[in-house]
């Protein structure tokens, strides 16, 4: 559960009377305890000063003039008395009126103004919503800052009709920030602000290059939401639409108690009617246009594997596409929360940067001396600096997966840095999984496991599964899921710095290290994870590279049962050291979208010298590469399960590989 504050009472603009108690503390969402570790001077802070906080009722949609000067209520925070007005609104091209709220420093000076735009009903209640993925509105405020909130059209008290990222919401950015420009209250400085749906818009804003627009700084935004969230690897993302858009969307509107309304877009229609990588989806993405932006950009993102993080490989593409100042600090997986809330954070990074912007992006402020990339790389507690992704001392290294077991496993089959020489036709090493109509869950899932690593090995960058598969059926689909594994022998530090406290990125020092803590033994760490049905399996190279595939999703290649097919699976980028003496993890679960068939199925793995299935890892070296290990001659493919396959019948000596580490499943 997230913790979520709200206690609001009513203040008289004289700020004198006060009325009646409205409503009073709730707690939702976020795991019980979580704010009291991750912060306790906030957790307490909140509770001791709840009774402190005040607000206005606010009028919902009035329609007022651009120029004409706006009253302004005074509102109590925890950073101190600052000034809002709710649902304002201005009129765009077309006649929609869009609705902001506003929030400023107490006082009447001009100020540079930070902009969020958003489907999710506002009020000022936002304040003290520790969830809200517009930010630390009123922390921001005590810093000299105006915040403007805006519903995008169709949602809140905007007029219009909400169609998920339209051209016509992309073009009410340049309009709104031209307008926030022009008001008292604003110096004519206006930069972008927000995680998720804020960020996105942030970078279509970006993109329209409206005058007064100083810089932007997405929080794990998209930049091609069709591949991110409405069809990744080629599946329809079906909690997608049910968490996100349904209950955060449509039911949030629908239930709000500033302005009540029905969001009418079908989401999940036009899902099911652009199954392809269309125009409908093309005018939504950025990633074709972003070489237009001309103002700095700072992407903020995290290692998360969870399905509304979008993967980075994106947002990599984008900033190489960048004429203008670009750098991005990847965080820890769970620090989503960090981003956009915490206060030591945002001073830390989000304000040097905004200051920087503001203040005719001089070269003497600290945020200029910060390496392109920072990332912090997950089990080794540190943070690096980087001027290009993937590190310039990455390489490649396959994986592959074999039936050799170890001395720990004797029934596990192996992942190792070569093929198994001991291949032989009446033992060929074959993994299989059996669906019927009962199985739409399927829980089958083929462990790979390697022996206990010999040294540290470190990860940073694009990690693929090269798979041989063949199905009974025209269709199949695959999630991969990449951990450690604690060895029981060894046990593994890794980071446990306060969920709200980053060392500090602005120190000289090129690696900065974390704080510690030990995992139980026998425990998996998740890593990166990603998924792939095989209709959707054609690679667009434009777009991608050779171990960070990105399909293109402008057909389906259907299969011909019972043939086999080379998949190649991106998993997310990641950043990672595995610890020696530990494992290296693989697990190939079948998935289904709705979309497959739901008779019974057997599918296929291949993992022997002909179908060479493996895992390429972005190997981090200081010293010189290992050469990839060769393939040796084919042998054929016996289905030691009696299922017919197309597969070469004519049988070939066995030939050894070259002797490397090895990798076993389970």
């Amino acid at each position: 559960m997230k913790l979520f504050l709200v206690f609001a009472t009513g203040l008289s603009r004289n700020y004198v009377r006060f009325q009646a108690m409205k409503s009073a503390a709730c707690l939702i969402i976020e795991p019980a305890g979580h704010l009291l570790a991750r912060s306790p001077q906030l957790f307490f802070t909140l509770l001791l000063t709840a009774g402190l906080l005040y607000s206005s009722k606010l009028s919902a949609q009035e329609d007022i003039p651009a120029t004409e000067p706006t009253q302004f209520e005074e509102i109590a925070t925890l950073y101190g008395v600052i000034l809002t007005r709710q649902n304002i609104t201005t009129t765009m091209r077309d006649d929609t009126l869009i609705a902001m709220d506003i929030y400023r420093p107490n006082d009447e000076n001009p100020h540079p103004t930070l902009y969020a735009a958003g489907p999710y009903p506002h009020s000022a209640e936002m304040l003290y919503d520790l969830g809200t993925e517009a930010g630390n509105i009123a922390w921001f405020v005590s810093q000299g800052y105006n915040v403007v909130v805006a519903n995008v059209r169709g949602t809140g008290s905007s007029g219009g009709d909400f169609s998920f990222f339209s051209r016509a919401e992309q073009q009410d950015h340049y309009e709104i920030v031209e307008w926030i420009a022009e008001q008292a209250w604003s110096d004519g400085q206006v930069a972008g602000t927000g995680a998720g749906y804020y960020a996105t818009s942030q970078w279509q804003m970006a993109i329209q290059n409206p005058p007064h627009l100083e810089c932007i700084a997405p929080i794990n935004g998209s930049l091609d939401p069709f591949r991110d969230w409405i069809y990744p690897g080629g599946l329809s993302n079906n909690s997608f639409i049910n968490y996100w858009y349904d209950k955060n969307v449509r039911l949030a509107n629908a239930y709000s108690s500033e302005a009540p309304r029905l969001v009418n877009y079908d989401l999940r229609l036009e899902q099911l009617n652009h199954q392809q990588d269309d125009d409908y989806w093309r005018i939504r993405s950025s990633l074709e246009n972003v070489a237009q932006i001309n103002v700095p950009v700072f992407a903020l993102n995290n290692w998360s594997t969870d399905d509304a993080v979008p993967d980075l490989k994106g947002t990599f593409k984008a900033l190489d596409k960048l004429n203008v100042v670009n750098k991005i600090l990847i965080s820890k997986a769970n620090d989503k929360f960090l981003q956009y809330q915490d206060t030591t954070f945002l001073a830390r990074e989000l304000l040097p940067y905004y200051e920087w912007c503001f203040n005719e992006r001089s070269s003497s402020l600290a945020f200029v001396e910060l390496p392109r990339i920072r990332y912090f790389v997950n089990g080794q507690n540190s943070v690096k600096p980087e001027s290009n992704w993937p590190p310039g001392n990455v390489a490649h290294e396959a994986w592959f997966l074999n039936n050799a077991s170890d001395d720990s496993n004797s029934d596990a089959t192996s992942l190792a840095t070569s093929l198994d020489s001991q291949q032989r036709t009446d033992g060929v090493p074959v993994s299989s999984f059996v669906r019927d109509e009962n199985s739409e869950n399927n829980d089958t899932i083929i462990r790979f496991v390697s022996p206990p690593l010999a040294e540290n090995l470190e990860i940073a960058g694009s990690v693929m599964v090269e798979l041989y598969a063949s199905s009974t059926t025209n269709d199949m689909a695959f999630e991969v899921t990449l951990r450690e594994e604690i060895s029981p022998e060894i046990s593994t530090e890794i980071s446990a710095e306060p969920l709200l406290s980053l060392p500090s990125f602005l120190a000289p020092a090129p690696v900065e290290e974390m704080p510690e803590e030990i995992t139980e033994p026998g425990a998996q760490v998740n890593i990166t994870r990603g998924i792939l049905k095989a209709s959707a399996r054609a690679r667009n190279d434009q777009l991608g590279s050779e171990y960070a595939p990105v399909y293109s999703l402008t057909e389906k290649q259907l299969l011909q049962p019972g043939q086999i097919y080379r998949l190649d699976i991106a998993l997310r980028e990641s950043a990672f050291r595995f610890s020696a003496g530990n494992r290296i993890v693989m697990e190939i679960k079948p998935v289904n979208d709705g979309s497959l068939n739901t008779t019974e199925e057997t599918e296929l793995l291949y993992h022997n010298q002909q179908y060479p299935s493996r895992l390429w890892l972005p190997v981090a070296r200081n010293r010189p590469l290992s050469q990839e290990p060769s393939v040796p001659a084919t042998e054929p493919v016996i289905n030691v399960q009696n299922v017919n396959v197309t597969a070469e019948e004519d049988e070939k000596e066995d030939s050894t590989a070259d002797t490397l580490q090895f990798f076993v499943p389970r």
